[in-house]
């Protein structure tokens, strides 16, 4: 799961202009998804939420509340799951392995906030590499998108 969510940076890099036109030409709302909607979607909504300037600390309770798909899941979801992770690995899905793709963990998401890091120095700097999002863009939809206290 680790090595999956390290390559999720660069898998939405080509669609991160699009995602970000729709918010700062306010065509919204945005609809983000994915089959099971905690990987994928889960770093997906981080990126938004820190181009935000959400606390990181915040965005991975967020991603947190995604570990419910496990416990939620019910025995046909988890022999689905199984079978397809029979199918790739050509081996019996244990329950460990089930419990693993199903549910969200910080060590997931911190491989692909690691990659960003690795790969383009900060989140800024992905966000303005592969979104074209310079500081004033990312200050306007703060503004924009952000209620004051």
């Amino acid at each position: 799961m680790r090595q999956m969510y390290r390559r999720f940076p660069e898998a939405l890099a080509p669609h991160l202009a699009t995602l970000f036109r729709l918010f700062r030409e306010d065509e919204v709302p945005v609809l983000v998804h994915c089959v099971v909607g905690k990987d994928r979607t889960g770093f997906t909504v981080a990126v938004i939420l820190r181009a935000l300037g959400v606390a990181v600390e915040v965005v991975m309770a967020d991603y947190l509340l995604s570990s419910r798909i496990r416990t939620m899941a019910d025995a046909d979801r988890r022999a689905a799951t199984a079978r397809i992770v029979q199918y790739i690995t050509e081996r019996p899905a244990s329950e460990k392995m089930v419990d693993a793709i199903l549910d969200a963990r910080p060590e997931y998401l911190n491989a692909a906030l690691d990659a960003v890091k690795e790969r383009y120095g900060s989140m800024q700097d992905y966000l303005r590499t592969c979104a074209g999002l310079n500081e004033r863009a990312i200050c306007e939809m703060r503004e924009r998108w952000l209620e004051s206290r």
